[in-house]
């Protein structure tokens, strides 16, 4: 039987695979830290060996599992605009705040005058309304 003769230690425990996991989970957490959607949260590293004896003879089954922690990463916000397609379905389109570009009052494009009878010329399926010459 091939044993080590100077016992074990964390650095040869199956041929150094106990580190390896380690290092495994540090670089899950060092990459979380660097994540700038990643919540200021602790983050964790848990090794755990496990020693099993066997039922018979001087045997040890030893098990090796390492988990980190990671902070959650922040959700991302955007707003979204609900209208209906030109098929009558509603869709929806992303409205994008800040990029849109602010403009003062005295800058802002007026809309062109348009009587009632030429808004429905323009649309198809609108009814006809008497329309009041009181303004």
């Amino acid at each position: 039987m091939a044993y080590k003769e100077d016992g074990i230690t964390l650095s040869n425990l199956s041929d150094g695979q106990a580190v390896d996991k380690f290092n495994v989970e540090l670089k899950k957490v060092l990459e979380n830290i660097n994540d700038p959607d990643a919540t200021m949260a602790a983050r964790s590293i848990t090794l755990t060996v496990k020693f099993k004896p066997a039922k018979v003879g001087d045997t040890v089954a030893i098990n090796i599992a390492a988990k980190s922690t990671l902070a959650p990463v922040t959700g991302i916000e955007t707003y979204g605009v609900l209208s209906l397609g030109e098929d009558g379905e509603p869709i929806i389109n992303e409205f994008e705040p800040a990029k849109q570009v602010e403009i003062g009052w005295d800058d802002r494009q007026q809309p062109e005058k348009k009587s009632p009878e030429e808004i429905a010329g323009e649309h198809e399926n609108v009814e006809s309304f008497p329309v009041s010459k009181e303004a």
